[in-house]
């Protein structure tokens, strides 16, 4: 295989869909609403896989990249507390609209 199809869906689907969606966000429009908190978990969700990967390898005794590993472990991190906080805000948000 030419490419590797994990490389296709990041920079294929998921980067454009995260930018799209920042853009969208910026705007004040809503499908950068409805976006948000589905591609900040995603992007938690397809960081502990990956640093649960990095956890089997040191595991076996295979070489692991530290420096790679604590970035992305900060990313998840970040996306976890975006992903509270926008669900929060969001709860928030929906009381006041069912409210009115």
């Amino acid at each position: 295989m030419l490419t590797n199809p994990v490389h296709v869906l990041d920079l294929g689907l998921y980067l454009p869909a995260m930018l799209l969606t920042a853009v969208f966000l910026w705007r004040g429009r809503l499908p950068g609403y409805l976006l948000a908190l589905p591609l900040l978990v995603f992007s938690a969700l397809t960081g502990i896989g990956i640093l649960a990967i990095d956890l089997v390898m040191a595991m076996k005794g295979l070489p692991v990249n530290l420096g790679v590993d604590t970035f992305i472990t900060a990313i998840v991190l970040m996306s976890l507390v975006l992903s509270v906080f926008y669900g929060k805000d969001a709860q928030k948000q929906s009381g006041k609209i069912w409210a009115e």
